[in-house]
């Protein structure tokens, strides 16, 4: 399931690469959803983030972009993607709900 926070981070990356090239732009969106397809039956598939360091916090690398989820019970919540070059801090992640 994604959330509110990650379709907006996923509409705004596509915004960004449509301003170069609307083909990357759609590939890229495309690539990056059906990565997030088999989260629910393989919720262990991402590494736990470094700087959070908690199992149920993980990420995987698609292009240049980290899609970090959580993982709850049964369930798997996209929490964000960012771009790699981001200097990403814990709060940017656990501050959303």
């Amino acid at each position: 399931m994604w959330t509110d926070f990650a379709v907006q981070d996923l509409t705004k990356l596509r915004e960004y690469i449509a301003k170069d090239s609307i083909k990357n732009a759609n590939i890229m969106f495309e690539e990056i959803l059906i990565s997030t397809k088999d989260l629910s039956r393989f919720p262990k598939k991402g590494r736990v983030i470094p700087n959070i360091n908690k199992d149920f916090y993980r990420e995987y690398f698609v292009s240049t972009f980290r899609v970090m989820y959580k993982i709850e019970e049964e369930s798997v919540f996209i929490a964000g993607v960012f771009h790699m070059s981001r200097d990403f801090k814990s709060n940017d992640l656990l501050e959303r709900k």
